[in-house]
């Protein structure tokens, strides 16, 4: 969720419903415990270091819509984080490996690479993969 955040950060929230008081001095809910239903779009922002909850109004029409957007975006954020570690743990298996399967490692490392469209986001996965190709590159000049 956080990854997706630094993308579309309206992506990585969520609708609920709720309701609330209109304000009008006429209408029921101002007498009553009837209230006024609406949806809420709530989410998070990265602002001066820190995450920040944010909140915005979406209309009955439009929040199937928002919804399936949210779910497929989640999803191919899911994928994406999937991706990510599996090529470091198999980067990862053949830096730390010894003997003659080193070639077949080394061209199911790179088809992996070459299909994924790997995309880090943050800086701490930045650093990672430029670690793990810094140890590729070592291991391979040796």
């Amino acid at each position: 969720m956080y990854d997706l955040a630094y993308i579309e950060p309206r992506l990585g929230g969520y609708i609920y419903r709720t309701s609330r008081k209109c304000g009008r001095q006429t209408c029921k809910c101002n007498s009553s415990t009837y209230r006024h239903p609406f949806y809420r779009l709530e989410y998070r922002v990265r602002e001066k270091g820190r995450w920040v909850k944010k909140r915005e109004y979406v209309a009955k029409d439009k929040v199937k819509a928002l919804r399936q957007r949210i779910r497929r975006a989640k999803a191919k954020d899911r994928r994406r984080r999937q991706q990510m570690s599996l090529f470091m743990q198999t980067a990862a298996d053949f830096i730390n490996s010894d003997g003659d399967a080193e070639a077949a490692q080394l061209k199911q490392l790179l088809a992996a690479l070459s299909q994924q469209k790997l995309e880090p986001v943050t800086l701490r996965q930045r650093t990672q993969l430029i670690k793990c190709l810094v140890n590729l590159i070592v291991k391979l000049s040796s």
